[in-house]
């Protein structure tokens, strides 16, 4: 027995059923794709946003705003909900992006927030390096996106095992030598000062140059030493062939000084 389910002038049952099924099909697909285009475009936008913050960070621990947030802390240290701003010549303090969940930061328009910090002195290339960590910032991008962490490389000085001084620049050894005074600067080294009030080196560049002659000899580790011969009373300064005057009565005519070139090898 036979039953009719179709007719000339229509679909039949099996075929709405097809049509039907292929474009759930379609609408399922376009809705994935729809949705791997929005998480591109939303991940997109927190990128940008991202490279803000790490930005805001930087500047907040430029100069001796490194010190204040770190100091105390060891190099692998994860003591840090927040990154502290410090107004100069001020005692006003910025707290930026803090982990904490109830914290009234203002909220990001894309969904990303820091999650945490952490100092590592292992760096992306997993590698160590003296004197140096990485501040390791690690944004949550939502359920969807996970987390993706940016890092900030830090420069140390070491007391105790704990940071006493760091920098995002590389640190100048003769950097903590040097004060501004005024529009001057100020060194008190022991082998050189300038505009210092304590005659304690061996060169004082400030109306006048106090030194004193060497107890050794002059020879090979003495030479360029500059120094004032009080039994001569004049300035002499160490050379290969021993301790010549400074002052020099002969002409600088262009046949002499050649000859002086000549002598000096």
């Amino acid at each position: 027995m036979w039953i009719k389910i179709s007719s000339s002038k229509g679909f039949s049952t099996v075929e709405a059923i097809v049509s039907l099924g292929f474009l759930i099909i379609l609408i399922f697909f376009s809705w994935q794709m729809l949705e791997k285009q929005k998480e591109i475009v939303i991940k997109s936008n927190q990128d940008v946003e991202l490279t803000s913050i790490v930005f805001d960070i930087r500047q907040a621990l430029r100069g001796d705003s490194c010190t204040q947030n770190f100091s105390g802390l060891s190099l692998d240290s994860d003591k840090i909900s927040s990154i502290r701003m410090y107004a100069k010549d001020s005692q006003d303090i910025t707290t930026l992006y803090p982990t904490d969940e109830n914290s009234e930061e203002m909220t990001s328009e894309t969904g990303i927030k820091v999650s945490s910090y952490r100092l590592d002195p292992i760096g992306k290339n997993n590698r160590r390096r003296e004197g140096m960590t990485y501040l390791k910032i690690v944004f949550d991008r939502g359920q969807k996106l996970g987390k993706v962490v940016r890092e900030i490389k830090i420069y140390t000085k070491l007391k105790d095992y704990s940071i006493s001084k760091c920098s995002l620049n590389p640190f100048s050894e003769g950097k903590d030598l040097w004060k501004e005074q005024g529009n001057r600067l100020l060194t008190q080294m022991k082998s050189l000062q300038i505009n210092s009030d304590k005659n304690i080196g061996t060169l004082n560049i400030k109306g006048g140059v106090f030194v004193h002659k060497s107890v050794i000899p002059c020879s090979r580790d003495q030479r360029g030493m500059i120094f004032w011969n009080a039994s001569e009373n004049r300035w002499e300064i160490c050379k290969e062939r021993g301790e010549v005057s400074l002052e020099d009565g002969r002409v600088f005519t262009l046949s002499n000084l050649k000859k002086m070139e000549s002598d000096e090898r």
